[in-house]
């Protein structure tokens, strides 16, 4: 089996983006998610652990919401971000 990576996702309204980055440590990629988790527009900064050359094989590992790290998968503590991206927050997202 391949090695393992860990791939950082920001979740807005409307949309979880592609990868924004690809780390070869999980610390790494939970640091960059916090981070992300507080830029103006993003609702989340998720990771997701992935196996190269392993199709399907793929873990939710960590989400980020406010800098603060969530359970997975989770309702975020302050109900504005649902799994999938969807919640009361995205009535307010630019279409």
């Amino acid at each position: 089996m391949g090695e393992p990576v860990w791939a950082v996702h920001a979740v807005r309204a409307y949309e979880i983006s592609a990868t924004e980055l690809i780390c070869a440590e999980q610390e790494s990629a939970e640091k960059y998610a916090c981070v992300l988790s507080t830029d103006p527009g993003v609702l989340a900064g998720a990771v997701t652990r992935f196996v190269i050359d392993a199709p399907g094989i793929r873990t939710p590992v960590a989400l980020y919401v406010a800098g603060d790290n969530q359970q997975v998968p989770h309702i975020s503590d302050d109900r504005r971000v649902y799994a999938n991206g969807h919640g009361p927050a995205s009535r307010y997202a630019p279409r």
